[in-house]
């Protein structure tokens, strides 16, 4: 992973954009070889969930030490809707997860 961090951050692209270029290679080439898996492909589509679903449960807290750390009615105003926009979807991942059988 890091190797494609350094590629693109060599190559002069900021540290920011390299790491979003890391990130999106790896989830592209994993995707790439979940779309070949035969044997698991419903093991491998509740794996992924549950990742996003930890991503965003991990985000979450993130913005909920930032909701309590500020003072800014506005500020905490825009926190309190991502965290709800948050909950929703990690809510439905978790449902479909929880119910789903695959074939």
């Amino acid at each position: 992973m890091y190797g494609i961090f350094n590629y693109y951050h060599d190559k002069g692209m900021s540290l920011k954009a390299s790491k979003i270029k890391m990130f999106h290679e790896v989830y592209d080439i994993l995707i790439d070889i979940a779309k070949q898996e035969e044997d698991i492909p419903d093991h491998l589509l509740i794996l992924s969930l549950q990742h996003a679903s930890k991503m965003l449960n991990s985000r979450g807290v993130v913005l909920s030490n930032k909701l309590r750390e500020t003072q800014d009615s506005q500020k905490q105003q825009k926190l309190r809707q991502l965290l709800r926009e948050i909950k929703q979807i990690k809510d439905s991942i978790d449902e479909f997860t929880k119910n789903y059988r695959g074939d």
